[in-house]
Protein backbone atom coordinates (compact mmCIF):
# COMPACT_ATOMS: atom_id res chain seq x y z
CA UNK A 1 0.00 0.00 0.00
CA UNK A 2 2.64 2.22 0.97
CA UNK A 3 4.78 1.89 -2.20
CA UNK A 4 1.76 2.74 -4.25
CA UNK A 5 0.89 5.70 -2.10
CA UNK A 6 4.05 7.08 -2.55
CA UNK A 7 4.43 6.58 -6.28
CA UNK A 8 0.51 8.50 -6.83
CA UNK A 9 2.20 11.08 -4.87
CA UNK A 10 4.65 11.41 -7.25
CA UNK A 11 7.90 9.98 -5.91
CA UNK A 12 9.80 8.57 -8.77
CA UNK A 13 13.68 6.41 -8.48
CA UNK A 14 16.88 8.73 -8.64
CA UNK A 15 14.90 11.22 -6.33
CA UNK A 16 16.44 13.07 -3.14
CA UNK A 17 14.39 13.53 -0.24
CA UNK A 18 14.03 15.50 2.56
CA UNK A 19 11.51 13.99 4.61
CA UNK A 20 10.12 14.83 8.21
CA UNK A 21 7.31 13.20 9.34
CA UNK A 22 5.26 11.78 12.26
CA UNK A 23 5.40 8.29 12.53
CA UNK A 24 2.25 7.53 14.70
CA UNK A 25 0.31 9.34 12.11
CA UNK A 26 0.32 7.22 9.34
CA UNK A 27 -1.34 4.41 11.55
CA UNK A 28 0.47 1.49 10.65
CA UNK A 29 -0.21 -1.55 12.89
CA UNK A 30 2.17 -3.78 11.42
CA UNK A 31 5.25 -1.87 10.04
CA UNK A 32 8.17 -0.21 12.16
CA UNK A 33 10.25 3.07 11.79
CA UNK A 34 12.85 1.33 9.90
CA UNK A 35 10.51 -0.67 7.57
CA UNK A 36 9.06 2.57 6.60
CA UNK A 37 12.67 4.01 5.96
CA UNK A 38 13.16 1.15 3.49
CA UNK A 39 9.91 1.41 2.05
CA UNK A 40 11.11 5.52 1.42
CA UNK A 41 14.58 4.17 0.28
CA UNK A 42 13.06 1.43 -2.48
CA UNK A 43 11.05 4.09 -3.65
CA UNK A 44 13.48 6.54 -5.12
CA UNK A 45 15.96 3.86 -5.86
CA UNK A 46 18.74 2.82 -4.07
CA UNK A 47 21.25 3.56 -6.60
CA UNK A 48 20.74 7.36 -7.80
CA UNK A 49 18.22 7.98 -4.71
CA UNK A 50 18.39 9.60 -2.01
CA UNK A 51 16.81 9.79 1.37
CA UNK A 52 17.60 12.35 3.89
CA UNK A 53 16.18 13.68 7.70
CA UNK A 54 17.18 15.64 10.21
CA UNK A 55 18.51 13.84 12.95
CA UNK A 56 19.00 16.69 15.47
CA UNK A 57 20.21 16.92 18.58
CA UNK A 58 20.52 20.12 21.36
CA UNK A 59 23.85 20.10 21.95
CA UNK A 60 23.95 23.24 23.32
CA UNK A 61 26.49 24.05 26.47
CA UNK A 62 23.93 25.42 28.62
CA UNK A 63 20.98 23.00 27.46
CA UNK A 64 23.09 20.56 29.65
CA UNK A 65 21.47 19.27 32.55
CA UNK A 66 18.66 21.68 31.41
CA UNK A 67 16.63 19.69 28.88
CA UNK A 68 15.90 15.97 28.44
CA UNK A 69 16.96 16.38 24.93
CA UNK A 70 20.45 17.93 25.27
CA UNK A 71 23.39 15.48 24.70
CA UNK A 72 26.65 15.87 23.85
CA UNK A 73 27.23 15.38 19.85
CA UNK A 74 28.69 12.73 18.48
CA UNK A 75 27.42 11.65 15.34
CA UNK A 76 27.71 7.90 15.39
CA UNK A 77 25.83 8.00 19.49
CA UNK A 78 24.13 11.13 19.51
CA UNK A 79 20.17 9.67 19.73
CA UNK A 80 17.76 11.58 17.49
CA UNK A 81 15.20 12.70 19.94
CA UNK A 82 14.25 16.33 18.34
CA UNK A 83 12.55 15.46 15.33
CA UNK A 84 10.13 11.52 15.99
CA UNK A 85 10.81 8.23 15.06
CA UNK A 86 11.84 7.90 11.96
CA UNK A 87 15.22 9.78 12.02
CA UNK A 88 16.60 7.55 14.75
CA UNK A 89 15.42 4.92 12.48
CA UNK A 90 17.23 5.89 9.47
CA UNK A 91 20.52 7.01 11.79
CA UNK A 92 20.87 2.74 12.32
CA UNK A 93 20.04 2.20 8.50
CA UNK A 94 23.34 0.15 7.23
CA UNK A 95 25.10 2.63 5.20
CA UNK A 96 23.66 5.66 6.53
CA UNK A 97 25.73 8.65 6.43
CA UNK A 98 25.41 11.40 9.77
CA UNK A 99 26.42 14.98 8.82
CA UNK A 100 29.17 16.45 11.91
CA UNK A 101 26.91 19.49 12.63
CA UNK A 102 26.12 19.33 16.65
CA UNK A 103 22.58 20.65 16.48
CA UNK A 104 20.96 20.25 12.99
CA UNK A 105 22.50 16.73 11.99
CA UNK A 106 21.54 15.54 9.18
CA UNK A 107 21.30 11.95 8.08
CA UNK A 108 20.81 10.38 4.37
CA UNK A 109 21.34 6.85 2.28
CA UNK A 110 21.93 6.58 -1.02
CA UNK A 111 24.38 7.00 -3.59
CA UNK A 112 25.18 10.73 -2.80
CA UNK A 113 24.76 10.61 1.18
CA UNK A 114 28.39 11.02 2.23
CA UNK A 115 28.93 13.95 -0.48
CA UNK A 116 25.28 15.55 0.93
CA UNK A 117 26.44 15.24 4.53
CA UNK A 118 29.65 16.14 4.23
CA UNK A 119 31.11 19.79 5.64
CA UNK A 120 27.82 20.54 7.32
CA UNK A 121 29.64 22.04 10.48
CA UNK A 122 31.74 24.43 8.42
CA UNK A 123 28.79 25.45 6.24
CA UNK A 124 26.64 26.22 9.09
CA UNK A 125 23.05 24.56 10.29
CA UNK A 126 21.56 25.60 7.78
CA UNK A 127 24.01 27.59 5.73
CA UNK A 128 24.66 27.65 2.04
CA UNK A 129 25.89 24.53 1.29
CA UNK A 130 24.42 22.52 4.22
CA UNK A 131 23.17 19.48 2.95
CA UNK A 132 19.85 20.69 2.95
CA UNK A 133 21.04 22.96 0.62
CA UNK A 134 22.43 20.61 -1.58
CA UNK A 135 19.35 18.76 -1.58
CA UNK A 136 17.22 21.32 -2.63
CA UNK A 137 19.85 22.98 -5.13
CA UNK A 138 20.39 19.54 -7.07
CA UNK A 139 16.19 19.37 -7.91
CA UNK A 140 15.52 17.61 -4.46
CA UNK A 141 12.03 17.75 -2.81
CA UNK A 142 10.49 18.00 1.23
CA UNK A 143 8.26 15.02 1.97
CA UNK A 144 5.84 16.15 5.40
CA UNK A 145 4.55 12.72 6.30
CA UNK A 146 1.63 14.16 8.77
CA UNK A 147 3.45 17.05 9.87
CA UNK A 148 2.64 20.62 8.22
CA UNK A 149 5.27 23.52 6.81
CA UNK A 150 6.00 24.73 10.14
CA UNK A 151 8.55 21.26 10.55
CA UNK A 152 10.36 22.37 7.29
CA UNK A 153 13.69 22.93 8.55
CA UNK A 154 14.76 24.15 4.71
CA UNK A 155 13.24 26.74 4.82
CA UNK A 156 15.79 28.18 7.29
CA UNK A 157 18.27 27.59 4.31
CA UNK A 158 16.21 30.34 2.63
CA UNK A 159 16.46 32.57 5.30
CA UNK A 160 20.34 32.23 5.07
CA UNK A 161 20.32 33.20 1.77
CA UNK A 162 18.65 35.92 2.13
CA UNK A 163 20.98 36.74 4.88
CA UNK A 164 19.20 38.96 6.86
CA UNK A 165 20.80 40.89 10.10
CA UNK A 166 18.93 38.61 12.54
CA UNK A 167 20.14 35.46 11.76
CA UNK A 168 23.25 36.19 14.19
CA UNK A 169 20.79 36.68 17.32
CA UNK A 170 20.26 33.02 19.03
CA UNK A 171 17.23 30.97 18.72
CA UNK A 172 17.58 30.72 22.53
CA UNK A 173 19.79 33.07 24.48
CA UNK A 174 19.71 31.03 27.51
CA UNK A 175 21.38 28.11 25.54
CA UNK A 176 24.85 29.51 25.30
CA UNK A 177 27.34 30.19 22.12
CA UNK A 178 28.50 26.86 22.28
CA UNK A 179 28.16 23.36 21.11
CA UNK A 180 29.04 20.24 23.27
CA UNK A 181 31.03 17.81 20.95
CA UNK A 182 32.07 14.23 22.06
CA UNK A 183 35.39 13.14 20.76
CA UNK A 184 35.64 9.64 19.85
CA UNK A 185 37.94 8.43 23.20
CA UNK A 186 34.20 10.01 25.12
CA UNK A 187 35.29 13.28 25.77
CA UNK A 188 33.92 16.08 25.43
CA UNK A 189 35.06 20.02 24.36
CA UNK A 190 32.87 22.97 23.74
CA UNK A 191 33.35 24.34 19.86
CA UNK A 192 31.70 27.84 19.08
CA UNK A 193 29.00 28.75 16.95
CA UNK A 194 29.59 30.02 14.12
CA UNK A 195 27.67 31.53 11.30
CA UNK A 196 24.41 32.51 12.41
CA UNK A 197 21.38 30.79 14.07
CA UNK A 198 18.64 28.86 12.31
CA UNK A 199 15.48 30.54 14.01
CA UNK A 200 11.51 29.54 14.98
CA UNK A 201 9.42 28.08 12.02
CA UNK A 202 6.37 28.43 13.65
CA UNK A 203 4.84 31.33 10.60
CA UNK A 204 6.42 28.76 7.75
CA UNK A 205 2.55 27.98 7.40
CA UNK A 206 2.47 31.20 5.45
CA UNK A 207 4.58 29.66 2.92
CA UNK A 208 2.33 27.72 1.53
CA UNK A 209 -0.28 30.22 -0.53
CA UNK A 210 2.60 31.11 -3.08
CA UNK A 211 3.67 27.71 -3.04
CA UNK A 212 0.76 26.56 -4.16
CA UNK A 213 -0.04 29.71 -6.39
CA UNK A 214 2.83 28.50 -8.45
CA UNK A 215 1.91 24.48 -7.68
CA UNK A 216 5.23 23.28 -6.04
CA UNK A 217 2.96 21.50 -3.75
CA UNK A 218 1.26 17.87 -4.40
CA UNK A 219 -1.01 16.95 -1.88
CA UNK A 220 -1.19 13.03 -1.02
CA UNK A 221 -1.33 9.90 1.55
CA UNK A 222 0.92 8.07 3.04
CA UNK A 223 -1.05 4.94 5.59
CA UNK A 224 -3.13 7.62 7.33
CA UNK A 225 -1.22 10.04 7.05
CA UNK A 226 -1.61 13.98 4.94
CA UNK A 227 1.41 13.93 3.11
CA UNK A 228 2.79 17.25 1.07
CA UNK A 229 5.96 16.78 -1.39
CA UNK A 230 7.22 20.39 -2.11
CA UNK A 231 9.94 21.51 -4.71
CA UNK A 232 12.86 22.46 -2.48
CA UNK A 233 14.41 25.19 -4.57
CA UNK A 234 10.81 26.81 -4.73
CA UNK A 235 10.90 26.64 -1.13
CA UNK A 236 14.27 28.59 -1.16
CA UNK A 237 12.89 30.90 -3.84
CA UNK A 238 9.64 31.37 -1.79
CA UNK A 239 11.59 31.84 1.12
CA UNK A 240 13.56 34.81 0.09
CA UNK A 241 11.12 36.87 -2.22
CA UNK A 242 9.01 37.06 1.24
CA UNK A 243 11.69 38.12 2.86
CA UNK A 244 12.89 40.62 0.79
CA UNK A 245 9.47 42.42 0.30
CA UNK A 246 9.17 42.15 4.43
CA UNK A 247 11.95 41.01 6.80
CA UNK A 248 9.89 40.54 9.22
CA UNK A 249 7.10 38.16 7.42
CA UNK A 250 7.93 34.87 9.16
CA UNK A 251 8.72 35.54 12.93
CA UNK A 252 5.93 34.14 14.44
CA UNK A 253 2.88 35.81 16.54
CA UNK A 254 4.00 34.27 20.32
CA UNK A 255 5.17 36.67 22.28
CA UNK A 256 6.91 33.94 25.10
CA UNK A 257 8.71 32.79 21.73
CA UNK A 258 12.26 32.87 22.89
CA UNK A 259 13.57 33.64 19.21
CA UNK A 260 10.85 35.69 17.32
CA UNK A 261 10.79 39.00 19.57
CA UNK A 262 14.04 40.01 19.55
CA UNK A 263 14.78 39.32 15.95
CA UNK A 264 11.28 41.62 15.64
CA UNK A 265 12.53 44.08 18.11
CA UNK A 266 15.71 44.39 15.87
CA UNK A 267 14.30 44.38 12.11
CA UNK A 268 11.89 47.28 13.54
CA UNK A 269 15.24 49.35 14.78
CA UNK A 270 16.77 48.33 11.26
CA UNK A 271 14.27 49.58 9.55
CA UNK A 272 13.72 53.03 12.01
CA UNK A 273 17.32 53.21 10.26
CA UNK A 274 16.92 53.07 6.81
CA UNK A 275 19.22 49.87 7.06
CA UNK A 276 16.75 47.46 6.01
Amino acid sequence: MLAGQLSELGIVPGMKLEVHSSFKSMGLRTLAPLDVVDILYTAVGREKGLVAMPTHTLSLEHAMGRDDWAQPYHPKHAISRVCGAMTEAIRHYPGACRSDHPSHSITAIGGSAADITRGHLAAGACGIGSPLHRIAASGGKVLLIGVGLTSMTLGHVGEFIANLPWLQLPYDAKWGDHFIVQDDDGSVRRVPIRGGYAGCSSAFGRLRAPLEAGGYIKCGKLGQADCLLVEGAAVLTAVCAMLAADPASLFCDDPHCPCCPPRRALTDKLKAEGKV
